[in-house]
């Protein structure tokens, strides 16, 4: 059975042929293109079912490796939120002791540390940016692409950007 992309040459080749006898088939080349077209109406057709049964297994695959991989991230949350807790009720249980110095078994050692990093800032309840001084904000911008696109469709002349092509995708229907 031809691959795709034998076919494909094939179909140049025969182009080729087509072109050395100025368009026209001839007694000599005639058979040459049954042969070619009988043959690659059976080899088309089972190499293409045979892509897109691929195609629907890797995809099946994919989805059941994503519902595996979601339930394993839910689980690696969940131990997360456990360490959490119970690292939690440890640091409860040591500054409501009193415990200043680092606690020792004979494998571990516990201590209450302060974070590292930079200083937390609290905001006041209520403050909205509003009411902070323009030095103090950060603003972010960025061209408006809905708008911008809208423009050229209306026919407006927009010198800084075009309208770009979709792209295509080969859909497969059972």
């Amino acid at each position: 059975m031809s691959t795709v992309f034998k076919i494909a040459e094939d179909l140049r080749a025969l182009d080729e042929l087509l072109d050395e006898c100025g368009g026209e088939l001839t007694p000599e080349t005639e058979p040459i293109f049954e042969a070619f077209f009988a043959e690659l109406a059976t080899d088309q057709e089972a190499k293409l079912d045979n892509y897109a049964h691929l195609i629907s297994e890797l995809n099946r695959q994919a989805v059941a490796a994503r519902a595996t991989a979601e339930g394993f991230a839910r689980v690696a949350r969940a131990r997360e939120r456990s360490v959490d807790r119970i690292k939690d009720r440890l640091l409860w249980f040591m500054q409501g002791t009193g415990q200043k110095k680092a606690l020792t078994t004979s494998g571990w050692t516990f201590a209450v540390q302060a974070n590292g990093g930079k200083d937390p800032v609290l905001i006041n309840d209520g403050v909205s940016t509003e009411d902070v001084p323009a030095a103090y904000l950060r603003i972010t911008v960025e061209i408006d692409k809905d708008k911008v696109r809208d423009a050229i469709k209306a026919g407006e002349s927009i010198d800084f950007a075009t309208l770009g092509e979709r792209g295509v995708h080969l859909r497969l229907k059972p």
